[in-house]
């Protein structure tokens, strides 16, 4: 979760936000260097998000929504350490919220409508993935804690595996499909409530897969971690693969 790209964003904006904010308190009026402060941080975060959405339409670079909440972290950071350093020349002054509190108001849908185009997903334990790699350590806690010996666990992802990459490799091609007819600009609202349908469709499809392995580790709902496991690495990867198809076509699209 905090790999070098995490890194980069984290100290990049704090580092903005840190000469920004000392730059604004040096031109400002003393008695508005808070509200300047304020502004920066609302302006910086907003940078930092359109950016995010601007890499959606290069297939080159990945929308991820937790690149957007390390940004807001670095922000942070940057602004409490200019508010320390420059603590006596910063009076306490009157800060006008109402034009802060409506920039945030609008900002804070982009920052949701980056959980629906993250295209770029998480390292994964259960589920094969080409760059990730997984954690082998989590791998033997599983082995030994959840399916109660070393070979149970490659035994279930050996009989169960297959099955859900077959229904990942199905919703993939259903939902390209889908994309492309709605491209035309016609019955574009049906064609979504389509892909909600085929959405709720696979969902139903891998919670019988769930419920055959639940059975088969002889484990409630809630006891076995490497389920909950499964099940939110599923989710998690059929999100990125619907924001990877609409990236896809989007770009085809404004290519045009």
């Amino acid at each position: 979760m905090f790999g070098i790209d995490k890194m980069y964003h984290f100290f990049f904006y704090a580092t903005a936000a840190f000469v920004l904010g000392h730059i604004a308190c040096y031109l400002s009026p003393r008695a508005r260097s808070r509200q300047r402060l304020l502004w920066v941080g609302v302006g910086l975060f907003l940078v930092g998000l359109l950016d995010e959405y601007r890499q959606f339409f290069d297939l080159t670079r990945d929308t991820e929504f937790l690149d957007a909440v390390y940004n807001l972290l670095g922000i942070s950071l940057g602004l409490i350490f200019t508010i320390l350093f420059r603590f006596s020349s910063i009076p306490k002054g009157e800060i006008h919220y109402f034009p802060l509190l409506v920039v945030l108001l609008l900002q804070l849908p982009l920052l949701y409508g980056l959980v629906f185009l993250t295209s770029k997903g998480p390292e994964t334990t259960f589920f094969p993935n080409g760059e990730a790699k997984p954690n082998r350590l989590i791998v033997e806690v599983f082995q030994s804690k959840s399916t109660g010996s070393p070979g149970r666990y490659d035994a279930l992802k050996q009989e169960y595996l297959p099955t859900l990459l077959e229904i990942e490799q199905d919703y993939r091609t259903e939902m390209s499909d889908l994309l492309h007819y709605a491209r035309g600009g016609k019955h574009v609202f049906h064609y979504l409530w389509l892909m909600k349908q085929l959405d709720d469709a696979v969902d139903d499809e891998f919670h019988d897969v769930l419920v055959k392995m639940k059975r088969d580790l002889h484990s409630s709902e809630q006891s076995d971690p490497l389920l909950h496991l499964v099940e939110k690495e599923f989710m998690q990867r059929k999100s990125n693969q619907r924001a990877q198809l609409i990236k896809k076509t989007s770009i085809e699209v404004f290519s045009k």
